[in-house]
């Protein structure tokens, strides 16, 4: 600030000029002080405004951080908190056998049972294992017998499989997914092989129609195989972002769409920015989940609802909001390495988002693939016994019965005695008259002939 001359008031000097001066300079300093307090009113509505942005992120990120209660909460119980309401519970085979004492547990795992519940372990007995088991009782049967048997049921059953997947693919949406597995091979060491699974789903739309899932094997994971499993179909394939189903989608050469409509998944979206903040805090990644959670939110509000219906409130609650969310992707993903794992996941939906929001234009398609996910939690359990394939023959057999299986429980179906009542009658059954055996029809026949007896 600009010092000026300073005169007792009875003492001001009487000469004109020298208080023209005084008055000069006087009007100087205000204007200067008046510029400065603009400046200074403009610094602190730009800071009050940062502060106020500060505030919403940090709000953000303490609904990430703490509960409603204030405890604290780490990333996998952030995917729980988000987890979409049709994730089945756990079935039977998947609880721990062996009782849990240990006070603290894992992260994100699931509450030990108390200690006084029965246990029953089950399912997922490797042939070497069973043939052990089978040996302490005096019965000995060698696994390359069991193995044997496996095939020609799997040879018996296999008209019933492929009707279960023409079934699914009557479908107007399937979910797509696959998961690897060890594969022996032929004295040349191991390789990858693996499980493709479809599933066919409506019941969160509304579309009562009985859930069927379909497993196939593949000794490695080209994209000519749902290209083999998919030809003909007509409709939507809700997958990952795996490229080998591009060709699916659209003409390899002319990028002309095909008859099979790509539809993104969110849940895979999310997992690339949790997978981040397990590894360290990332501020930008805790904003993204809690983003995506908010989708998820309206869909656990929609859930069974018509497809009009789900439709209608996708396109007010939703679309607003995913409009924000790419918006606030592409400017984070500016500031970014594009090397990073950060502003990878940024564009995972950035460089697919027609299929990321195609779910909001109709409502029987779904947020995300977590459906189809939870149809492989069978395999994934299994691999820890049985812990590879054995063969490609092996690996059909075994996509045979896990379609069999899973079916089965989706639809409430007790396996083993659908499986006990089956292989008994299909080898004098009638071709045509396969679709008896069809997990639901199976179950609805055996309540109607229970009727019957009871009357």
């Amino acid at each position: 600030m600009v010092e000026v001359m300073r005169f007792a008031l009875d003492r001001l000097p009487t000469d004109p000029v020298l208080l023209q001066k005084m008055l000069l300079e006087m009007a100087d300093v205000m204007e200067q002080e008046r510029a400065e307090l603009t400046a200074a009113q403009a610094t602190v509505k730009a800071q009050s405004l940062r502060i106020e942005k500060l505030e919403h992120r940090v709000a953000r990120l303490l609904r990430v951080q703490f509960g409603r209660s204030s405890e604290k909460m780490d990333i996998a119980q952030l995917r729980l908190m988000f987890e979409e309401v049709e994730a089945p519970e756990p079935a039977n085979d998947e609880v721990p056998a062996a009782p849990v004492t240990k006070s603290a547990r894992k992260p994100g795992s699931r509450v030990p049972l108390p200690v006084h519940f029965p246990r029953q372990t089950v399912d997922h007995q490797p042939w070497h294992r069973q043939s052990v088991i089978f040996r302490r009782v005096g019965l000995h049967i060698d696994r390359d017998v069991m193995s044997r048997w496996a095939r020609k049921l799997a040879w018996l059953l296999a008209p019933l499989g492929e009707r279960l997947f023409a079934y699914i693919r009557e479908a107007a949406k399937i979910h797509g997914d696959d998961t690897p597995v060890t594969l022996l091979g032929n004295g040349d060491g191991s390789r990858t092989g693996h499980f493709w699974v479809y599933l066919r789903d409506d019941r969160s739309s509304g579309d009562m129609s009985p859930p069927a899932v379909a497993f196939r094997f593949s000794a490695d994971r080209g994209g000519a195989h749902p290209a083999e499993h998919l030809a003909g179909y007509q409709g939507y394939l809700q997958a990952d972002g795996f490229a080998g189903y591009n060709a699916l989608y659209r003409d390899p050469k002319t990028k002309a769409p095909k008859d099979i409509v790509e539809v993104g998944c969110w849940a895979h979206s999310r997992r690339k920015f949790t997978d981040i903040l397990e590894k360290s805090p990332s501020p930008i990644a805790a904003e993204a989940v809690v983003r995506i959670a908010e989708l998820f939110a309206i869909e656990r509000d929609i859930k069974g609802a018509p497809p009009d219906e789900r439709r209608r409130i996708r396109q007010i609650k939703a679309v607003p909001k995913l409009e924000a969310l790419r918006g606030w992707l592409e400017t984070q993903n500016r500031g970014l390495s594009s090397d990073s794992n950060l502003a990878r996941a940024c564009r995972y939906p950035l460089n697919r988002w027609q299929a990321m929001i195609r779910y909001c234009d109709d409502g029987r398609l779904e947020i995300s693939n977590n459906l189809v996910e939870n149809a492989l939690r069978g395999v994934a359990l299994g691999r820890r016994n049985w812990m590879f394939v054995g063969s490609i023959k092996g690996g059909e057999a075994a996509a045979l019965f896990y379609s069999l299986a899973g079916t089965c429980r989706l639809n409430g179906v007790e396996p083993e005695a659908w499986f006990t009542d089956v292989i008994e009658r299909i080898g004098s059954h009638p071709i045509n008259r396969i679709d008896d055996f069809l997990p639901w029809r199976w179950q609805a026949s055996r309540l109607t002939n229970d009727l019957e007896k009871a009357a």
